[in-house]
């Protein structure tokens, strides 16, 4: 078992001993399992002689990546963005439990494509969504890498890959954390698929999976996938596949500048939200479980949350934010810091999370 936990550290360092949060998170990612999988049968096949076969794919398949500032200050922005919107309202507790409840399907409403793109994210159970966009994701990514090369890659896209890759890593790894449901069994019949599909074009793709991802995105899905895989398959991998052909001819109304970036901005923000979504529904037991071990991005984002006003398990008292005693507290505090009382409090948070901003009111010498 030591072998195979060194063997699957290729492309990170796994962090150990970790009492605080190293501000790293883990990836874990569909295509990459598969296609190793379909190349190398014997070895799988060994494996599954010796009955380590699950442990090991567990351990040789999961790899670490750094959370750049850009990934902090999106979700610090759009988190921001609901509080101010509780706030403006008198915090509204009915309004909070509503935006507690988006899981995409706020963002693709901003930009007026809801009704076609909701059979992807309230239509159907979070894992499911999860898999679905997790799947899309991992297509557009390398569909727009082959047709635009390297350098056009934008950083939304990098941000978006790396939330998804995090977040089948807690589906997978960490499945206590996410909302119930039959995700394991959804990830197990979608691998299987992905396997079978992989192992008939080996000899197209061989170990490339740009090229894996090519062969997908040729299959036809405008026919009736029920028929294709059978009742029984819960597998989403076809599925995953439509909504990648969705995005890709994305062309929302009233947005005549719609390109690459900002295709990759609302995939960014989808994922966002649905990290929030998993974030506030998962219990408190296990939140603390993981910060016994240094903790889990989506711990912080939950903590971060509850700081925003952005939780249903407290409710403040309406009699103490009235609007004589806001404006006497706005005044108080653009008084002494130049700044309103909200943006004074979200200052402070982003000094808490190391998020750097030269403008904030904590750099300057009130004295």
């Amino acid at each position: 078992m030591l072998f195979l936990t060194r063997f699957g550290m290729g492309r990170s360092k796994q962090p150990t001993n970790v009492k605080r949060w190293p501000r790293i998170i883990s990836q874990y990612n569909i295509m990459d399992v598969c296609l190793r999988e379909a190349i190398t049968p014997r070895w799988i096949g060994f494996q599954k002689f010796l009955g380590i076969h699950e442990i090991s794919e567990k351990m040789m398949n999961v790899t670490w990546q750094d959370v750049v500032p850009e990934l902090k200050d999106l979700i610090f922005q759009q988190l921001k963005e609901k509080s101010k919107r509780i706030e403006d309202n008198l915090y509204d507790i009915n309004l909070c439990k509503t935006l507690l409840t988006h899981r995409g399907d706020n963002v693709l409403e901003e930009i007026k494509c809801d009704k076609h793109l909701e059979w992807s994210t309230v239509g159907v159970e979070f894992d499911h969504s999860l898999l679905l966009w997790h799947i899309a994701t991992e297509l557009c990514y390398y569909d727009d890498l082959t047709r635009f090369n390297h350098p056009s890659i934008t950083k939304s896209s990098k941000i978006s890959k790396c939330l998804s890759d995090y977040m089948l890593y807690l589906l997978v790894m960490c499945p206590n954390m996410l909302p119930k449901g039959i995700g394991e069994i959804r990830y197990r019949d979608t691998c299987e698929e992905a396997v079978r599909f992989f192992k008939q074009k080996k000899e197209v793709i061989k170990n490339h999976i740009d090229k894996a991802c090519y062969e997908l995105l040729r299959v036809k899905t405008e026919i009736s996938l029920e028929e294709v895989k059978g009742d029984r398959c819960k597998s989403v991998l076809f599925y995953g596949n439509r909504l990648a052909k969705q995005l890709q001819a994305l062309k929302p109304e009233d947005q005549s500048n719609w390109g690459c970036d900002e295709k990759w901005e609302m995939i960014s923000k989808v994922w966002v939200e649905l990290l929030a979504y998993a974030a506030v529904h998962c219990g408190w037991k296990e939140h603390a479980q993981q910060l016994r071990r240094g903790g889990e991005l989506l711990t912080h984002v939950c903590l971060l949350m509850a700081h925003l006003g952005l939780s249903d398990q407290y409710q403040i008292q309406k009699q103490f934010i009235h609007q004589p005693n806001r404006q006497f507290f706005e005044a108080l505090f653009l008084k002494a810091y130049k700044k309103p009382r909200s943006e004074c409090f979200l200052c402070s948070l982003r000094c808490l999370l190391c998020i750097s901003d030269r403008s904030c009111c904590c750099n300057k010498d009130l004295s």
